[in-house]
């Protein structure tokens, strides 16, 4: 994105908690900040409220954007009085907000935004697409005026977020494109009206495509921001002061995976009369919950010998069924009815890597069947020397079953 701006432009890049809200993997952004001469800053995005408390560990208030289209009067309250972003989802919370904004109780001079729905449609999956006509999220682009926007000079912010998977990079762009030239009608009524841009700060949201079902599907962030750039120069042109963005999994998904020992093993006889190993593993449906209740997300397996050395995919080979420890029968890791072949058969005490689970696993994990969340750990490599560092414990059997009271 800096590559891409004229200069004169900060650049706000948001985690969005949802997708990965291990502390240890904060503070990795957060040393990013360090540097002060950067134009471009690390930070949180949150949708509750509970995120932004974990986001103010880890990042200064400025850099916290909140998210949630459900927030309550106390908590829009907690983020004004501590100059926390607040992007206003809906007509109803732009009242309460002008009603505390108005009292001057409790706003400290953070910046206030209104999250905008351009209803461009949607991708190719409608759990993840947000720029819909039916959707909850933001208020319709043909619900608002610019001209009302422009008696709100307090609101110096516009955010939209056309959705994450299944939303291929020329909708985005065209969500984006949509809400950049209402900010522009906005300014140049704000301009004739009071002698300046009343919108300063742009929030593109995230969605950048990770990882659907193939590596393929992967869109660069770079490519994105050139399409931006092209259908949108004024988003870099200095139009507007500071550029936010929320992005989730396209940050995290690849840069994690889930390692389990092979606890049993069976042998049945297909169809075709070729052998197949249904393994079972430690991790399943309470981790990888879109993967075995929605059948979305690409997390190739990879099976490994109890030291370690990995048994290579090959075609032809032993054919495996891979499930996790939950009790009901959807809880699968390979593809639905599929299987995939490994140089041997799998034995117990062997170990299955799950890759791609650097978003929406550990944050998704569910206590269905009082399993235990598991350990976190973050490895970093330096001209060849990896550490390690735990960063988050498994939970104890004792700290799960006080979950339930």
């Amino acid at each position: 994105f800096l590559e891409q701006s004229e200069g004169g432009i900060e650049f706000l890049h948001c985690a969005a908690l949802k997708a990965c809200p291990v502390g240890g993997v904060l503070d990795v952004l957060a040393s990013y900040n360090k540097n002060e001469d950067r134009p471009t800053k690390h930070g949180a995005e949150c949708a509750s409220i509970g995120e932004v408390v974990l986001a103010q560990k880890h990042f200064p208030n400025e850099n916290i954007v909140f998210d949630s289209p459900c927030k309550t009067i106390p908590e829009l309250k907690y983020a004004l009085s501590n100059s926390i972003h607040l992007n206003i989802d809906s007509l109803q919370e732009l009242e309460r907000v002008k009603l505390i904004y108005q009292s001057g109780e409790t706003h400290k001079g953070g910046s206030i935004g209104l999250r905008v729905n351009p209803l461009v449609g949607a991708g190719a999956l409608g759990m993840f697409s947000v720029a819909t006509l039916h959707s909850k999220f933001g208020i319709p682009i043909t619900s608002i005026t610019a001209e009302e926007v422009a008696d709100l000079p307090w609101i110096n912010c516009l955010m939209l977020h056309t959705g994450s998977h299944g939303c291929g990079l020329d909708l985005l762009v065209d969500g984006v494109a949509k809400v950049v030239d209402f900010a522009t009608k906005v300014n140049e009524i704000s301009k004739k009206k009071r002698g300046a841009a009343q919108i300063r700060t742009f929030d593109i949201g995230g969605g950048v495509p990770a990882i659907l079902s193939t590596e393929n599907e992967i869109c660069k962030f770079r490519e994105y921001a050139q399409s931006l750039k092209e259908r949108c120069p004024e988003l870099f042109s200095g139009q507007f002061s500071k550029i936010v963005t929320e992005f989730g999994a396209s940050m995290f998904a690849r840069t994690g995976w889930v390692a389990s020992r092979v606890e049993y093993t069976k042998e049945i006889i297909d169809e075709d009369q070729r052998r197949r190993t249904l393994v079972i593993i430690h991790a399943g449906a309470d981790l990888f919950l879109r993967k075995c209740y929605a059948g979305t997300g690409c997390h190739p397996l990879s099976l490994h010998s109890s030291k370690g050395e990995l048994l290579p995919v090959v075609e032809l080979g032993e054919k495996h069924s891979l499930f996790g420890p939950l009790c009901f029968s959807g809880d699968e890791l390979s593809e639905k009815n599929g299987s995939v072949e490994f140089a041997r058969q799998a034995v117990p005490g062997d170990i299955v890597v799950v890759h791609n689970a650097g978003a929406n696993v550990i944050s998704l994990f569910n206590h269905h069947c009082s399993r235990n969340a598991s350990q976190v750990i973050i490895f970093r490599s330096n001209e060849g020397d990896i550490t390690l560092n735990s960063v988050r414990s498994e939970d104890s059997v004792q700290g799960t079953v006080a979950f339930w009271g």
